[in-house]
């Protein structure tokens, strides 16, 4: 299967489920429940992302689903889908226009193709494992890396206990940074970084579909990707670490001060 026609259907797919919940989110009413990990669901995430679920098992009836809100699909092909319908719920059920829809798949161990829809900014970030991240379209190449004073903190984490102390740590850490950042959605991070803006984005203790989509984007874009270890990030791992290839050195040491981080 080409990757091409994996990329259509996840660009397809992410536009589409950012446009309904954009829908939703101007012109009807918004209520929430709070699930066991004390995270927020509306009835827009679980109807979407059946919504797209049904159109994978059409297209693709041997492929495996796993979505934030159902229970995951196990098939009997190579391909594991990962859908977010709404990345950033709490912003969506508070009023406030910072979430997106978030979809990719995976080959193996390996994204393949990714895509997230910001449905505020209309902005469709796109990557497959062959070709180089596009902004709506357009290729994108990080910055010249800047002194670290001069980046922004992008810090976004679960809500674990281990999360909690993995994210208060880091935040400790805005002496050595221009600002900190914190958008309860994975997208804010990812906004800035495709802004051209000199920055870092750390996500501690999140899920395969929070992860996998931004970090094949991150890798096709040129920036270094790497795990709570400093490893090369992999669809197991539950934190993302992103930074400037130039600041790869520089930046495991900062961060390997803490036992909570690098252990």
């Amino acid at each position: 299967m080409s990757d091409s026609h994996l990329v259509s259907v996840c660009e397809r797919l992410a536009r589409q489920g950012g446009q309904r919940a954009w829908q939703a989110f101007t012109t009807g009413t918004i209520s929430s429940t709070q699930k066991v990990d004390s995270s927020l669901v509306t009835e827009w995430d679980q109807n979407i992302e059946r919504e797209l679920i049904a159109q994978l098992e059409a297209e693709f009836p041997d492929h495996s689903i796993i979505g934030e809100e159902l229970p995951p699909k196990v098939g009997s092909g190579e391909y594991t889908w990962y859908l977010d319908p709404i990345d950033g719920t709490s912003n969506f059920s508070a009023d406030v226009p910072l979430f997106c829809c978030m979809v990719c798949v995976t080959k193996g161990d390996q994204v393949v193709a990714a895509s997230i829809y910001i449905p505020a900014s209309q902005k469709q970030y796109t990557a497959s494992s062959d070709s180089p991240t596009t902004v709506n379209g357009q290729p994108f190449t990080p910055p010249p890396l800047q002194p670290q004073a001069q980046q922004t903190l992008l810090l976004e984490g679960g809500r674990t206990a281990q999360a909690k102390a993995k994210v208060s740590h880091l935040a400790g850490l805005l002496s050595q940074f221009r600002s900190l950042r914190k958008f309860g959605t994975v997208c804010g991070g990812v906004a800035v970084m495709f802004s051209g803006q000199p920055a870092v984005h750390i996500v501690v203790d999140a899920n395969p579909y929070d992860l996998a989509p931004a970090a094949l984007l991150y890798q096709q874009a040129g920036w270094a990707v790497f795990n709570q270890h400093g490893k090369p990030w992999r669809v197991t791992d539950r934190d993302l670490i992103v930074c400037h290839p130039d600041q790869v050195t520089e930046f495991h040491k900062l961060v390997a001060t803490s036992s909570t981080i690098m252990v």
